[in-house]
């Protein structure tokens, strides 16, 4: 199953296929199609499980917070989030996760994996 944000123009584009009154370009139509069916066949594929590194425990709060915003999300149908890092004073991380409300975690440098 595939979601697709909603456009204002996603009316007029329906309507327009619909009349036979638009064009795609054939070679990025061609593409797109791939790239789906590639998707599809990855989604299908068995996920090996992920062998999670020693972290500290901010790192940790963190990677809890932003599964739980991505579960959230998938239950309601439609998120955007953001996440931003920066290097501060005494090498800490500063990491923003943007998700409707911003989720800030401190990351001292002896917590970050190697």
């Amino acid at each position: 199953m595939f979601v697709f944000r909603d456009r204002a123009t996603r009316r007029a584009d329906v309507m327009a296929f619909y009349c036979d009154a638009t064009s795609v370009r054939p070679l990025a139509f061609a593409a797109t199609i791939k790239d789906m069916k590639g998707c599809c066949r990855m989604a299908d594929a068995p996920i090996a499980p992920v062998s999670q590194p020693t972290v500290g425990r901010q790192v940790r709060e963190a990677l809890d917070r932003l599964e739980a915003l991505v579960v959230e999300g998938l239950k309601h149908g439609f998120f955007d989030y953001s996440i931003a890092c920066e290097v501060g004073n005494g090498n800490k991380r500063h990491l923003v996760i943007r998700a409707g409300k911003s989720h800030k975690f401190t990351i001292p440098a002896e917590e970050v994996p190697h």
